[in-house]
């Protein structure tokens, strides 16, 4: 069936990764055609176009997409959802998913999206009210536009049919639309549309009819907008970071924060929380960062007194809550955007991203919790040279972040300093005292450390390191080894043994501790060496990056597959990392086979006495069967080689991260026959990732 192509996780990567990620003038390269025709305003643009370079790759998936049809999971999903049913019921739910697969298969969906996919979000206020407007464009295969528009416009009409509405079809100005109003918006709700519509071998949806106007006088060349690629800010972004070839993510954080600023009224004046529109479309924050919206919502902060009772009125919570809310975005807002590109070269995939702080905003408190971090300056310090992996990462300041939740309850919210004290009191009632306890030795930048198996068991595929930064290296021991003797004496009162012991460890002041339950898989290691709190599966694991440490042993920076595929810091960075994925497909084939193995021996065991155990241990029996079955699949995963990241701080607006996913050298290595053609389909492009950004 050709609907099974819609399985093909190429696909379907870019629609299941739309999701907003962590950011010199410069235009998009000509290939980017779509966004053109793209309304300024979106602050989410996610851009993805076809790249020859990413051959290779495609035939590595097509690979695993035949697997998963040979191995018949999806014949055996079917036929365990059937049997759930009575006969009457599978009769119609049988038509109708062959009604839906018909349906489906009028649609290429591949040569859709063959040469570029665009998706956008954006808020809006119209007279019709506040809009969530989402839109899709996609440049398929020559030729495949006219078929494609016809099998979705076939799918519109069958939900139409549905839900007994009628689809609305026009052609202005050689643009084809097929119109499916689901809510009216105004009192009604907010407004929400299916809007289909072609130009040649374009074809797109939007959810609102405003946006597609917009789109189709951008289309007509007689739109009075801007659209997002000559929009000054974004081409300013662009030309921060290196030139896309598979894809460019835009993410407008502080059009973002304006839009939420325009959209709090609406909803505190609304008492289903709708807001039927007051006037005219609301200035949009864009490189003003929403001005006028802010002022809207200043304004909603006022409240009604009292009533006379002295309890507040009903319609004083929506007010109260809409006040915090918009004090909670003052607070955030931070962001002035973020941008990020993929390229693939060969057999790596290089990712680049950029997040941008606001003039100004940099040594606010909530970004104090984000940039106030030690860097890395010796990146391979602890890291010996045989890790499979590593990872440093500079993380948050907790003891701010604390701090700045409280005050803010406390300055912000009604009888916030009541709540305040409630906090902690609780806290302290536990024994635990935040400042005494943790923060006063805490720094919190953490390191993780992947060695291979000192001793090789199926139980023990490898040894681990965790450390953490610590500020009083004595009071940091006195504290974790307090809390062990407690839990130790706890353990004991209740006939259990919790055994400590000197670790050996090249260092002192380690200690090895020993529990019967994990005797047979680790005997963990605790300690504070230098500034670091560290903690190993074993003291040879330990032992080994302490070593390093001293420089007596090499580090992670003299390894040869390192050098070749990692990103090498020249500088201290904020975080860096990198992971051995050549054995990916192989571990998690394993861990399937694994769990239907002992899933297997574990149905033995029950119950099968009444007709609805037997029933749930025939599905369990399926279950496991299909994770069997699957096993096979997720190991023709083999094809990635290493991934790779690095982070840096500038001091002053920009963090700035590049990561890295390299292939195995040729297919060859894999067992796998090169192909002698073009892949059957594309693969779109992975869209990029970026640092985090406060939300």
């Amino acid at each position: 069936m050709r609907f099974n192509r819609i399985l093909n996780v190429r696909c379907t990567a870019l629609l299941i990764g739309l999701v907003p990620s962590v950011a010199f003038s410069a235009p998009l390269p000509a290939k980017f055609t779509l966004g053109k025709y793209v309304p300024d305003g979106v602050w989410l643009y996610i851009h993805g176009v076809h790249n020859p370079e990413r051959e290779w790759i495609n035939h590595q998936w097509d690979g695993v997409i035949d697997a998963f049809k040979a191995s018949g999971i999806d014949k055996d999903l079917m036929k365990l959802g059937m049997s759930v049913l009575d006969a009457d019921s599978r009769g119609k739910v049988q038509a109708q998913i062959d009604k839906t697969t018909q349906l489906l298969n009028g649609v290429h969906w591949c040569d859709l999206i063959e040469q570029e996919v665009v998706f956008t979000e954006h808020f809006s206020a119209d007279a019709s009210g506040f809009s969530f407007e989402y839109m899709l464009i996609m440049r398929g295969k020559e030729g495949s536009g006219e078929a494609n528009s016809r099998g979705l416009a076939g799918i519109v009409k069958e939900v139409a049919s549905m839900i007994g509405r009628t689809v609305n079809e026009s052609n202005t100005g050689g643009v084809e639309t097929w119109s499916l109003a689901l809510i009216a918006g105004g009192g009604q709700g907010f407004p929400f549309s299916i809007e289909l519509f072609r130009k040649g071998d374009i074809i797109g949806i939007s959810t609102t009819k405003r946006q597609l106007e917009e789109v189709m006088a951008l289309m007509s060349g007689q739109s009075l907008k801007h659209s997002i690629v000559d929009n000054p800010r974004f081409q300013k972004a662009l030309g921060e970071i290196e030139a896309p070839a598979d894809s460019v993510m835009f993410f407008d954080l502080k059009a973002l924060a304006g839009d939420i600023r325009a959209m709090l009224p609406h909803i505190a004046d609304s008492k289903d929380g709708v807001k039927k529109a007051g006037g005219g479309k609301p200035k949009h924050p864009g490189a003003e960062g929403g001005d006028k919206g802010e002022k809207v919502v200043r304004a909603s902060m006022k409240t009604d007194p009292p009533s006379k009772e002295g309890a507040p009125a009903e319609k004083d919570d929506d007010k109260v809550a809409i006040a915090v809310m918009g004090k909670a975005i003052d607070l955030l807002d931070i962001s002035e955007y973020s941008v990020a590109t993929v390229e693939t070269k060969g057999r790596r995939e290089l990712r680049h991203s950029i997040w941008k702080i606001q003039e100004g905003k940099q040594n606010t408190p909530f970004a104090s919790v984000i940039l106030n971090r030690k860097p890395f300056k010796r990146y391979d310090q602890f890291v010996p040279g045989d890790a499979t992996g590593f990872s440093e990462d500079a993380f948050l300041d907790v003891e701010s972040l604390y701090k700045l939740a409280l005050g803010f309850i406390r300055t912000d919210i009604s009888g916030g300093e009541g709540i305040v004290q409630e906090i902690v009191a609780g806290i302290a009632q536990s024994g635990f005292d935040p400042q005494k306890d943790l923060f006063d030795w805490w720094s919190g930048e953490m390191i993780t450390i992947e060695l291979p198996a000192a001793v090789a068991s199926p139980m023990n595929s490898g040894d681990k390191v965790f450390m953490i930064r610590v500020k009083n290296q004595e009071l940091a021991r006195e504290k974790v080894f307090g809390w062990i003797d407690a839990l130790a004496a706890k353990l004991k009162a209740e006939g259990q043994v919790l055994m400590m012991s000197p670790a050996k460890v090249s260092v002192a002041g380690f200690r090895e501790i020993t529990h019967p339950m994990l005797a047979m898989m680790m005997k963990p290691v605790i300690g504070v060496h230098e500034e670091w709190l560290m903690i190993g599966t074993n003291a040879a694991a330990l032992d080994k990056c302490i070593e390093v440490a001293a420089r007596r042993s090499p580090s992670i920076a003299e390894n040869p597959r390192f050098k070749e595929e990692g990103l090498i810091p020249k500088d201290a960075v904020r975080s860096v990392s990198f992971k051995d994925t050549s054995k990916f497909g192989q571990e998690l084939g394993m861990a399937a086979g694994m769990i239907g193995m002992f899933g297997g021996m574990g149905l033995a065991s029950m119950p099968d006495n009444s007709s609805e155990e037997k029933h749930a241990k025939q599905i369990a029996t399926s279950g496991l069967s299909m994770l069997t079955k699957l096993a096979p699949v997720l190991q023709k995963i083999n094809f990635f080689s290493s991934e790779a990241s690095m982070s840096s701080y500038d001091g002053k607006l920009t963090l700035k991260t590049e990561s890295v996913c390299t292939y195995k050298e040729h297919d060859r290595a894999l067992g796998n026959e090169a192909p002698k053609a073009s892949p059957k389909t594309p693969t779109p492009p992975t869209p990029p990732t970026a640092p985090p950004t406060p939300k």
